[in-house]
């Protein structure tokens, strides 16, 4: 299919796993002129163990936990939640070692959704 080759992009701390996202995002709406309602943040972790959450803040972009049109907020859910639907650009973070699910199948669902590019945040332990 037409699109991007995957991105990757790894981190050591909680902080850092931040700083790549607030960057990744930064670039894609600032330099690449992707519109952030064509954006989603996806997570293997549930809401409650999760540390990419609505409310976020990550420089000028917030995250936010509906469809929105709002210039500087950008949805972010879990890849279980986004089953079955696609997103322009996907992003996906929090990929680390408590993930104690079949990652395979968790990757291969998250990957599947999008639809032109893919960016993977992924800790310096866990093998993508």
């Amino acid at each position: 299919p037409d699109g991007r080759d995957p991105e990757v992009i790894d981190y050591t701390d909680q902080a850092g796993m931040h700083k790549a996202l607030q960057k990744v995002l930064h670039r894609l709406v600032n330099e690449e002129n992707i519109k952030p309602d064509d954006i989603i943040v996806l997570t293997p972790k549930g809401q409650n163990r999760s540390e990419v959450n609505a409310g976020l803040r990550l420089g000028n972009f917030q995250l936010v936990d509906r469809p929105t049109s709002r210039p500087n907020e950008i949805m972010v859910t879990t890849i279980q939640k986004f089953k079955g639907l696609e997103q322009k650009v996907v992003i996906i973070t929090e990929l680390d070692s408590s993930v104690h699910f079949d990652f395979e199948k968790i990757m291969y669902i998250g990957c599947s959704r999008a639809r032109t590019h893919l960016v993977l945040i992924h800790h310096v332990d866990q093998t993508i």
